[in-house]
């Protein structure tokens, strides 16, 4: 279920021509999920990133680990004019758990993670025109 999908203009993330051929429908997002990977890596010490980012058919995406629990944080150009707009998915795309405490701590650690990185966003002075869409984590 995706908690949030955050768009912002940065240029300067835009995927080399062999990074692009990678993905089979050709979207860019590598460089900038790596990008993100290391703001959040200072922000939050405590996640893990145990995999590379990997193409998705809608960009690249990476799976990060919050104490028991795996999120998965992508990222897809949606435009380039004039600079290159980027769009980031966060989402517990990954078992919620049967029992209710499980669902719960699952869900404030995807929050977090959000919060986290539309915080990350804002703070960058290259980065402009953050936009947030809540998911249906928080449409409830």
């Amino acid at each position: 279920m995706i908690d949030r999908v955050i768009s912002f203009i940065r240029s300067g993330l835009d995927d080399d021509e062999a990074t692009r051929s990678l993905n089979i429908n050709g979207h860019e997002g590598c460089r900038c999920v790596c990008w993100l990977k290391q703001e959040l890596a200072r922000e939050m010490p405590e996640v893990e990133f145990d995999f590379e980012p990997a193409p998705e058919d809608w960009g690249w995406a990476m799976v990060l680990k919050l104490g028991p629990d795996l999120f998965l944080l992508g990222c897809s150009k949606v435009s380039s004019t004039p600079v290159a707009r980027w769009q980031v998915r966060i989402s517990d795309n990954f078992s919620r758990g049967v029992l209710p405490a499980t669902r719960r701590r699952k869900t404030e650690a995807v929050r977090r993670l959000s919060r986290t990185v539309e915080a990350v966003l804002r703070s960058q002075a290259c980065v402009y025109d953050v936009q947030v869409e809540r998911g249906a984590l928080n449409a409830a």
